[in-house]
């Protein structure tokens, strides 16, 4: 999705949004609520890994992951330009309060190629900072690569696919975090590939598929879980709404991959029955999860907030649909642009698992 927006206050983002996943939870899809002992924030040692439709950790126990995600200057080149230090969000209070008072175990953070090629050491530095306090505080990090315009790409590098280059910039990233098992890699935000066949393999050129990039993670020895999003190969109009009800899971071997798709469109006026459809072949026999949904009453595209009523605005803690003008100057989409990141195991969305 377009990030139109500047940060705000990250632990006042992430309380709106849960907020805002839990009315959906209730109102949509009517899924049962899991209580919060079951949300344990506590890491085992060993690697995280895929058995069927299951995520397990490094000791064999079931990992529902529930977090948030937290958009900053590492995956944003005018912030990063600017002197936005990201870990003025991205910090031990934040992911105390993640994990100590919203029960959660997991944070995407968004990074990027084309800000850390600007200065490599300290970006590195300063993500090392991020991830060591997340897991610290009992959180898995899913590093997710953002790679537009804003995130710094040029031509011919801001198609919203993957290059060569970026294979080389994987390959760094799971060497240095080789030995991390609370890391996940997401290799690309909303893709923008235009069929299967291109997603998988590439084009032929510079432009390289899924299988390229996993093998360069692996090829360092690194074993963490790795996230695919179907992005604009899954079909519809936008990255966001491809899905993948049209995707082979046969034409991907590797056995610790994790599939993710996002949801904006739909949320409350949606369907179970819509829902699982979406996610095709991968339904009940890959591991899945959202990586980006919310409801967002005051979006420039009407269906991302349709079936808002007032009430549930209410219930989300807003005024009106507008900010006042005089102090923000645009539409508060911003409130809600932080999105929760809800991961877990396969299930059926008629389900409701790892939702709340």
């Amino acid at each position: 999705m377009n990030k139109r927006f500047r940060i705000i206050s990250s632990v006042v983002v992430i309380a709106v949004v849960l907020l805002a996943v839990i009315a959906v939870t209730r109102l949509a899809l009517q899924g049962p609520t899991v209580p919060k002992k079951n949300l344990s924030t506590s890491i085992t040692p060993g690697m995280p890994y895929v058995q069927g439709s299951q995520i397990y950790d490094g000791s064999g126990h079931p990992l529902i992951l529930r977090g948030a995600m937290i958009e900053s200057s590492f995956a944003y080149l005018h912030l990063w330009q600017m002197g936005r230090d990201p870990l003025l969000f991205l910090n031990t209070p934040t992911f105390h309060a993640m994990a100590q008072q919203w029960y959660m175990n997991a944070v995407r953070i968004n990074i990027s190629q084309w800000v850390y090629n600007t200065n490599p050491s300290v970006y590195l530095t300063r993500l090392d900072t991020a991830i060591q306090e997340a897991n610290a505080a009992g959180l898995y990090v899913i590093l997710d690569f953002h790679d537009n315009l804003q995130s710094g790409a040029l031509r011919p590098y801001d198609d919203g696919m993957l290059h060569k280059t970026s294979l080389a910039w994987w390959h760094t990233l799971a060497q240095h975090y080789l030995n991390n098992p609370m890391i996940l890699f997401d290799l690309i935000n909303e893709p923008q590939y235009t069929s299967w066949n291109v997603w998988l393999n590439g084009n032929g050129g510079d432009v390289v598929g899924m299988k390229a990039v996993i093998a360069a993670i692996r090829s360092t020895g690194a074993r963490q879980l790795i996230v695919l999003e179907p992005g604009r190969a899954g079909g519809g109009k936008t990255s966001v709404e491809g899905g993948w009800a049209t995707f082979d899971p046969r034409t991907i071997s590797n056995p610790s991959i994790v599939y993710s798709k996002h949801a904006y469109d739909g949320v409350i006026t949606g369907n179970p029955t819509i829902w699982d459809k979406q996610w095709g072949a991968l339904l009940h026999t890959h591991p899945i999860y959202y990586g980006e949904w919310a409801v967002l009453p005051t979006s420039f595209t009407i269906s991302q907030c349709k079936g808002l009523t007032s009430t549930g605005g209410r219930f989300l803690g807003l005024r009106s649909s507008f900010c006042d003008a005089s102090r923000h100057g645009q539409r508060c989409t911003g409130l809600l642009t932080h999105r929760i990141h809800l991961p877990g195991p396969a299930y059926s969305l008629s389900q409701g698992t790892g939702y709340a």
